[in-house]
């Protein structure tokens, strides 16, 4: 397994080993604090033990911190009529409690931009969910 930047650039590279071949698996690794780019790349094959590179499954991943510190991974949220900053940080409680709705604000800054009462319905948006 590797997990590349947004330019190519190799961040880490490592072996992982799965005994159960019929149902997903995960892992955790380290990253540079704060990775290069805000996107990169997860790629994951077979290791053969042969000379040749083995073909490998690509999928493009989101890194959170280069939007907002600490931010790890997120849920995707649909707002509704009547959504607040403050009400939807409230309704996902108790991941919010005591922090409020600034990691949403900051995680979003790209769609709601500098005024945080600014949420429209149907607006997606990325609520970090590991920070």
């Amino acid at each position: 397994m590797r997990v590349l930047d947004g330019n190519g650039q190799v961040l880490v590279e490592t072996s992982v080993t799965s005994t159960n071949l019929t149902s997903a698996w995960q892992t955790r690794v380290s990253l540079p604090e704060p990775p290069p780019t805000n996107r990169g790349v997860v790629q994951v094959g077979p290791s053969t033990g042969a000379d040749e590179a083995p073909p490998r499954v690509s999928v493009p991943v989101f890194y959170g911190t280069a939007i907002a510190p600490g931010f790890r991974s997120y849920f995707l949220y649909t707002v509704q009529t009547g959504d607040t900053l403050s009400g939807i940080a409230m309704s996902q409680a108790p991941l919010y409690i005591g922090i409020g709705f600034e990691p949403i604000f900051e995680a979003n800054r790209h769609i709601i931009g500098d005024d945080p009462d600014l949420i429209h319905p149907g607006t997606v948006l990325r609520l970090p969910s590991d920070f």
